[in-house]
């Protein structure tokens, strides 16, 4: 008797579905493509219809599933269900042969026994329309990256690569970081005002009958006037009273998107580990001896729930809070979701993250509970509330406050926020009332750049911009690190040198490509080929088209790598070329330009910030900027006071400031790896000159205890004075090893 061949892209994923089938069934990976484009060659036969030539890339992937299909009365391809797992199954289907009574297209939305029990009774056959859309996708990205990527080592250096997608997101990095550059701060002022009766924070609303946008004033000629006008204990009309019942809802539960922006911003994650660990729970994890998927589906752009989740939760929800939390959502699915299968949800309520918590590593834990908690919160009841709007007036100025009262908690009891903005009570107040002004509340400020793309907001503006698919943002954003054409300094995108090159390159002579419309109307065209409405190969011949009158003409053009390197006023020391500025791992330097036959560098001094407003036509001057921080630093070096003290690599220690005062460290920081400090305790007489000794000096100041003793929690620590909010207090030399402290008299 034969069995039925179930085929998945993951060993993981086959281990756990292998548990719920059991007899009768052969689960077996393919894992993931082991069919693709080779990597050594084109492999589109763009004069022949686009026809891709494919190869195993995995052999003994394949080997395998030809040995288990040998007995097999029936294939099931299950590979996950989105486009990609499409393709992945109609390669499984080519490279075994298969007829179309030899195999049956089944997928899971969730691995759970319900769920797989589903996908086995709704068999279909592969929807070629999908596996074309792929198909396309991949042969898109072969196309720019295969023809761009020589022109890049043409005109600027060998080892350079292109993407269709990764190029139009660096323009993205690129575009706002000079916009960035440019951008001219303005000085405002943000005008409060606090009135009696605990009513903060009112806004000033309106000057002399025109509105004021933001609470700001922009001409200081204005603020001047108001502040001659207005003082604490004026008193304020109440010109308008308005009452108002509104409802704050849950955000709808995850999608790809979604999940990546909010487990940066609240565990941050890089979207590569949380698609990583979102993978893990999906497939499966052993919790109390049975092998269970967690999460539904990570990969989708839709928030719809199915009617069986939502019933679920909604019985958890009355069982746990009552039946007043429970509410039936109708949510809209956004005109670009694809809405192949659910929005990202636990595949049970009750399966709560305590529950877990002991079979999942601490990451899966935290990133479980996110998706568990806004599940749970997405289908819980809208907050409820009372708005109470007050507008207050005195001559020429009007104030506007709101405050809020919360009349059913719905969401937030499992939200659990910060409650600050709503009061228990409304006030009791009237038209006609006065109020008294407690505090006028004037902040001058500055207008303030756009900020920097982080994982966060990159994931959340190409989705916005339609660039990509959800699954292709971790991998967008991966490749641009690791060509480094961005590098990430405290969580912000920054382009580097090379990636500013590579895209002016590419902005210059592909205008059309690396544009976000363009970019965005190309993934609705590929959303048009999944739904049947365009032909794949007609759609791939209008991009050639135009792409390849590109590369002709470019291709015409005499190589001049020089045009695309930034040439500095700095002269090579060994060989009197022009030193060029280029970017390495520890950021910028100047390299000479007579490179590989000299080698000659020069290290730009720390405080020294270039950017691409000071480079002109691809020429930096930079020398008098570099020559007299230089000396700068040589004045500094030279004014160190050296001791007898050593550090542990034989360095000599120098006498050096902080805020917390005087101490010894390393003459060679940060070159030497020491990093070893020695304090220097109140009271302790340093000697003049620029080398001086005091070892043994400060040895035997510090066995008698100092100035002000030993401290009495640690053996080495002695007390040192120290300034805090309250006023100076003792504190331990070791801290933060010692965290004593002690009551300064």
């Amino acid at each position: 008797m034969g069995y039925d061949l179930v085929v998945v892209e993951s060993p993981a994923k086959a281990k756990t579905i292998s548990k719920y089938l059991g007899k009768g069934y052969k689960v077996q990976s393919s894992l993931g493509h082991f069919r693709d484009l080779p990597k050594s060659e084109l492999a589109v036969d763009v004069e022949n219809n686009f026809t891709p030539t494919y190869v195993i890339t995995n052999q003994k992937a394949l080997a395998n599933l030809k040995k288990y299909n040998q007995e097999a009365d029936t294939v099931y391809l299950a590979s996950d269900p989105d486009r990609e797992g499409e393709a992945i199954g109609w390669h499984v289907k080519q490279a075994l042969d298969l007829s179309e009574d030899d195999y049956q297209r089944i997928v899971f939305n969730e691995i759970t026994k319900s769920g797989i029990q589903r996908g086995i009774n709704n068999p279909r056959q592969i929807d070629l329309n999908r596996v074309n859309s792929q198909q396309t996708r991949r042969i898109l990205d072969r196309l720019v990256g295969y023809k761009l990527s020589p022109l890049l080592w043409k005109f600027i250096r060998r080892g350079l690569s292109a993407g269709r997608v990764q190029s139009v997101a660096l323009k993205m990095v690129v575009d706002l970081e000079r916009k960035i550059e440019a951008f001219n701060p303005q000085d405002y002022w943000l005008i409060k005002g606090d009135f009696a009766n605990d009513l903060e924070g009112f806004k000033l609303n309106q000057v002399a009958n025109k509105k004021v946008k933001k609470s700001r004033l922009y001409k200081e000629k204005q603020v001047k006037k108001l502040k001659e006008d207005l003082a604490k204990g004026d008193r304020f009309a109440i010109t308008s009273l308005s009452k108002e019942d509104k409802k704050k809802y849950p955000y709808p539960p995850f999608t790809t998107s979604t999940l990546q922006q909010t487990a940066y911003k609240s565990l941050r994650f890089p979207s590569k580990k949380t698609m990583y660990l979102a993978q893990k729970l999906y497939e499966g994890v052993e919790v109390n001896g049975e092998t269970v998927g967690l999460i539904t589906y990570m990969r989708t752009d839709s928030i719809r729930v199915s009617k069986e989740a939502k019933g679920q939760a909604q019985k958890f929800i009355k069982d746990n809070f009552g039946s007043d939390y429970t509410y039936n959502y109708s949510r809209n699915v956004s005109k670009n979701a694809q809405d192949g299968h659910e929005a990202i949800r636990p595949t049970s309520i009750y399966r709560t993250p305590n529950q877990v918590r002991n079979s999942l590593s601490q990451d899966q834990y935290k990133l479980y509970r996110l998706i568990w908690n806004s599940f749970l919160n997405s289908q819980l009841a809208p907050m409820e509330y009372q708005q109470l709007e007050i507008l207050t007036e005195k001559d020429d100025y009007q104030f506007r406050g709101l405050v809020n009262k919360i009349t059913f908690d719905g969401f937030f009891a499992n939200l659990k926020p910060d409650n600050s903005n709503y009061k228990s009570e409304l006030p009791d107040l009237n038209a006609g009332e006065v109020l008294e002004l407690s505090k006028l509340d004037v902040k001058q400020k500055e207008t303030k750049p756009p900020q920097r793309y982080s994982e966060s907001k990159m994931v959340k503006s190409l989705e916005k911009k339609n660039i990509g698919r959800p699954s292709t943002f971790s991998s967008i954003i991966s490749t641009l690190k690791k060509r480094n054409y961005i590098k990430v300094k405290k969580g912000k995108f920054h382009p580097t040198t090379l990636g500013i090159t590579v895209n002016d390159f590419l902005v210059e002579h592909f205008p059309d490509l690396i544009n976000i419309d363009f970019t965005a109307e190309m993934e609705e065209g590929l959303d048009g080929i999944s739904r049947g409405d365009l032909q794949w190969q007609e759609y791939l011949q209008e991009f050639w088209t135009t792409f390849e009158a590109e590369l002709k003409e470019l291709a015409n053009k005499d190589v001049d790598k020089k045009a695309h390197q930034i040439k500095t006023d700095v002269v090579c020391s060994k060989c009197d070329s022009d030193m060029l500025l280029k970017e390495g791992k520890t950021g910028k330097f100047l390299g000479c330009g007579n490179y590989p036959d000299c080698k000659n560098t020069v290290n730009i001094p720390r405080g020294i910030r270039i950017d691409s407003r000071q480079i002109k036509d691809n020429y930096l001057e930079v020398k008098e900027r570099i020559e007299k921080k230089q000396k700068e630093q040589q004045k500094k070096k030279s004014n160190l006071v050296k001791t007898d003290y050593s550090c542990s690599n034989g360095n000599l220690m120098v006498l050096r400031d902080s805020r917390r005062g005087k101490f010894l460290g390393c003459s060679k920081f940060p070159k030497c790896d020491c990093k070893e400090t020695i304090s220097i305790p109140d009271g302790f007489e340093l000697p003049a000159g620029k080398e001086i000794k005091i070892k043994d000096k400060l040895e035997k100041f510090k066995e008698a205890g100092g100035k002000y003793g030993h401290c009495p929690e640690c053996e080495s620590g002695i007390l040192r004075k120290r300034k805090g909010s309250r006023g100076p207090f003792l504190g331990c030399s070791n801290y933060p090893k010692c965290k004593h402290t002690a009551q300064f008299e």
